[in-house]
């Protein structure tokens, strides 16, 4: 298991099993904002690709119901964006080639909340929304190499599950994981 893996493994574990200060939940009405940083994106599998930027996302979270079942529904939005770039690797082709992509998306988003242990505010969520993905060249590419610079819009899907630590009143932890522009997110955000 590498590093920034097992790091994340103990993150999700202290998350969990620690003693909480405050034990808060998130109720019809509450209004979160937080800034999340992501590892790993889901549709650049292929070797070659490597992501410059890790994936950065903003989200707003607005209490909407809490009718349905014993949780709280809410409404909201998201905003991520990230880099990623496909180079050669082949040794017989010079000079280096490749492309440089921007990614941006904006999609509605919506949680459930349920708090499963008194010190968590426990919830899943899901993006639906749309990305711009914008391809640049750089280096020589070899005659025979075609690429494929056409900006495109992207379908923005993301559904997983998440968890927040509040350190206060107002200031709390999150992680995610689960199917979104990043497999797992770790972030900040403060209850306004």
């Amino acid at each position: 298991m590498n590093t920034k893996k097992s790091l994340c493994l103990i993150l999700i574990i202290l998350l969990a099993f620690s003693e909480a200060l405050f034990s808060q939940g998130f109720s019809k009405g509450d209004k979160e904002i937080n800034l999340s940083l992501g590892y790993g994106t889901p549709w650049v599998f292929r070797d070659g690709y490597q992501t410059s930027l890790v994936p950065v996302g903003i989200s707003f979270d607005f209490g909407a119901s809490d009718q349905l079942g014993p949780g709280t529904l809410s409404l909201g939005a998201f905003f991520t964006a990230t880099t990623y770039k496909d180079e050669s690797e082949n040794p017989y082709w010079e000079p280096e080639y490749g492309r440089k992509a921007s990614f941006i998306g904006l999609a509605l988003r919506s949680t459930y909340h349920y708090q499963f242990l008194d010190e968590l505010d426990t919830y899943a969520f899901l993006h639906l929304g749309a990305g711009y993905e914008e391809w640049n060249a750089y280096g020589e590419p070899p005659f025979i190499y075609v690429l494929d610079l056409d900006p495109q819009v992207r379908f923005l899907l993301g559904v997983g599950v998440g968890a927040k630590y509040y350190f206060s009143d107002n200031v709390f932890a999150l992680a995610e994981i689960g199917y979104a522009t990043a497999f797992f997110k770790l972030g900040i955000g403060v209850k306004l």
